[in-house]
């Protein structure tokens, strides 16, 4: 079906502006995807309380074994 011309130009801007709309809408929805990732990263790093528990615990298994060594 052929369209006036005026009509035809209107879908072209529409079509385009709807384009756009998607194309800006993916970049937005990448760059937030991108921003959680890197956050969940940053999270997921132990905090210092959690390595000198860690470090507690394995100096106290430490010892333990060296208690048992000695009663020996």
């Amino acid at each position: 079906m052929a369209l006036p011309k005026n009509l035809n130009q209107d879908h072209k801007h529409v079509l385009e502006h709807h384009q756009r709309s998607q194309k800006l809408e993916n970049i937005l929805k990448n760059v937030v995807v991108r921003r959680l990732t890197e956050i969940r990263a940053i999270k997921s790093k132990p905090s210092l309380k959690d390595m000198i528990g860690e470090y507690l615990k394995k100096k106290a298994d430490k010892d333990d074994r060296a208690r048992v060594r000695i009663k020996e």
